[in-house]
């Protein structure tokens, strides 16, 4: 029995146990059954980028990504160029509706408003879990955690980070700032922060949730 004599449900269960990347790599231009296996396929998919040249990154956006974007639901962006890519106007004019999971290596904080304010609100509705790893400074962690806090689809949040600390972190809401009127608990059921954070600044965090 040859390999390409397997079946399409064998194969799919196969896949399972490769990376989406390396499955593109050897079969999208292998024959048409294969390329048609992957892309003609409903099966959710996984998206973690390996360290890649831009040339392959690009190939792989146009020939996979955009054509399987209603079957992600999960994204591992480590390269500041991908997530360039990612989040740029035009590729978030397409929607991403059944992504879950967003992970963010070797982020930089100038891309963390625009994905915080704009890119999860109304671009990833269903997202569940976010993961970040900041390799340069947060310097308003009151306003960056305030917005995570917010976002209403999340459950598990997770950053590793270093945050300004010239001022003390306060999430607490004023009761008399009409702009606080729609503030809710946090929706969040597993928060993880690999930070330096003061004793007093953790009833901050934890007036965010109903404990």
């Amino acid at each position: 029995t040859y390999f390409e004599d397997l079946s399409n449900d064998l194969m799919y269960e196969i896949f399972d146990y490769l990376n989406e990347y390396d499955i593109y790599e050897s079969f999208y231009d292998l024959n048409q059954r294969f390329k048609n296996l992957l892309i003609k396929s409903n099966l959710p998919i996984e998206i973690r980028f390996p360290s890649i040249s831009k040339i392959n990154f690009y190939n792989y956006y146009r020939q996979m990504i955009l054509p399987n974007r209603h079957r992600i639901t999960l994204f591992h962006l480590t390269n500041p160029f991908t997530i360039d890519l990612i989040f740029s106007s035009s590729f978030l004019s397409l929607k991403f509706i059944r992504v879950q999971t967003l992970i963010l290596d070797n982020m930089h904080t100038t891309y963390l408003e625009d994905i915080i304010d704009y890119t999860i609100p109304y671009y990833l509705l269903n997202l569940s879990a976010l993961i970040i790893h900041v390799v340069d400074q947060i310097q308003v962690p009151n306003y960056f955690y305030y917005q995570i806090f917010s976002l209403q689809t999340l459950k598990y949040f997770k950053i590793t980070c270093e945050t300004k600390k010239d001022d003390r972190l306060s999430l607490l809401i004023d009761d008399d700032d009409d702009d606080n009127d729609d503030h809710g608990y946090s929706p969040i059921e597993t928060l993880i922060i690999n930070d330096c954070i003061r004793l007093d600044e953790i009833n901050d965090i934890l007036s965010q949730f109903i404990c």
